[in-house]
């Protein structure tokens, strides 16, 4: 589709605009790379808690959404805000408990993270 000549009373075999249009809308993730669906490995985790991630699919390279930082205030595309070169991040949001609150899961994330043997974090510092 992308090669072909549109359409047009010279070129009644060519394609259609409008399909062309509609193609490129359904396709256009896939087309410009974002659409990339990596299956199960030792980097990427099965289905088996896509409940814990609702709108990222698991595999699935991140949408960058448009948020405000809470730092400033300030609106960035949540996918620009980290450089690409390597390592690993974690995004934890916080829903709709009061910040480090006593039922915030940030916070719980936090903690685990920190504190408990089977935090890949734990691991790393006991390691340094």
């Amino acid at each position: 589709m992308f090669s072909a000549k549109p359409k047009s009373a010279s070129n009644p075999d060519g394609i259609d605009p409008a399909a062309f249009q509609q193609y490129f809308v359904q396709f256009g993730r896939f087309t410009a790379g974002t659409a990339i669906h990596y299956p199960a490995s030792t980097l990427v985790r099965s289905g088996t808690h896509q409940n814990l991630a609702s709108g990222q699919t698991i595999g699935m390279r991140f949408h960058s959404a448009k948020v405000t930082r809470h730092a400033d205030a300030k609106p960035v595309h949540l996918g620009h805000s980290m450089k690409a070169d390597g390592r690993w991040h974690i995004l934890a949001f916080a829903g709709k408990e009061r910040f480090m609150g006593v039922d915030c899961q940030v916070k719980a994330l936090c903690q685990f993270l920190q504190n408990n043997p089977a935090s890949p974090y734990y691991v790393l510092r006991q390691k340094i």
